[in-house]
């Protein structure tokens, strides 16, 4: 089992992914970065953006139980061990960064 950290970030999107390990983060990042009901054949997939605009104490716990969820349904193959936060939610950003255990 490896810890890899992932952020919710997409860039350099890649079809062909060289590695299984390559293809799980980036479903991972995939996972973070959609929000709920914006894809059309699968309106759970994703994020949802209800927690938008609440306060940041209500905000994470929300998060938390959402992304650890969403990580067991659509990417078995990883485990959530922790999430920690880019920004501090008072100028409107926070951005997951999650760490998970690859199987």
């Amino acid at each position: 089992m490896q810890i890899v950290d992932v952020t919710a970030t997409l860039e350099n999107i890649v079809i062909f992914p060289a590695s299984e390990m390559e293809e799980i983060i980036q479903n991972i990042k995939t996972i973070l970065t959609t929000l709920q009901g914006s894809v059309p054949l699968d309106r759970e997939f994703g994020i949802d953006p209800s927690v938008i605009d609440k306060p940041v104490n209500v905000i994470r716990p929300l998060m938390v139980k959402e992304i650890k969820e969403k990580i067991e349904l659509y990417e078995p193959r990883a485990k959530l061990v922790s999430i920690d936060w880019d920004g501090d939610g008072r100028e409107g950003l926070m951005i997951p960064k999650v760490r998970v255990a690859i199987k």
